[in-house]
């Protein structure tokens, strides 16, 4: 034999024909050809969103992943992930939202948690005194970050019992 099979053209998924192309014998032969397919397959990417945490009333962090096998040439991702709405404290699901990849992948997702935790707040008891007799003064207080929107605290602070000279916490 001399020369070499062809295929037609292209390198997304799909099937392209094998032909006989150059392929030859010498005079002494009649060669019958019979072509087949060259089938390109999606290539499966697995996309492994990465574990997020944040405070209560903190904006949300980016939403990463890593993924494997590497994408060809300049391929790339388009769109982003997303996660369960909610800012309470708690765990929300971090989903593949609008993030893909063009007709030659087949992308597998595997998701993750963004965790929202509770916003530490110090509260410091303002000194407060009073006279032997006297009725005891407001019970006040600072605190310290600020809350969240429209958070507020409920109850009131109380001391130890007792109305002799002396101190109470």
């Amino acid at each position: 034999f001399t020369g070499s099979l062809t295929r037609l053209t292209g390198e997304n998924v799909g099937t392209y024909a094998i032909n006989q192309g150059t392929l030859a014998l010498n005079g002494n032969y009649t060669l019958t050809y019979i072509g087949a397919d060259l089938t390109i397959a999606a290539k499966t990417v697995t996309v492994t969103a990465a574990a997020k945490r944040k405070t209560y009333g903190d904006a949300d962090p980016a939403l990463t992943y890593t993924f494997a096998p590497a994408l060809v040439g300049t391929d790339t991702f388009t769109g982003s992930l997303s996660r369960l709405p909610g800012e309470n404290v708690g765990t929300y699901a971090i989903n593949q939202g609008t993030l893909a990849l063009n007709g030659n992948y087949t992308l597998t997702y595997v998701g993750a948690d963004l965790t929202i935790g509770a916003k530490t707040v110090t509260v410091t008891a303002a000194v407060k005194s009073k006279t032997y007799g006297d009725a005891d003064p407001a019970l006040t207080y600072t605190f310290a970050p600020a809350l969240v929107g429209t958070d507020t605290f409920t109850g009131s602070l109380n001391r130890l019992p007792g109305e002799n000279v002396g101190t109470y916490a």
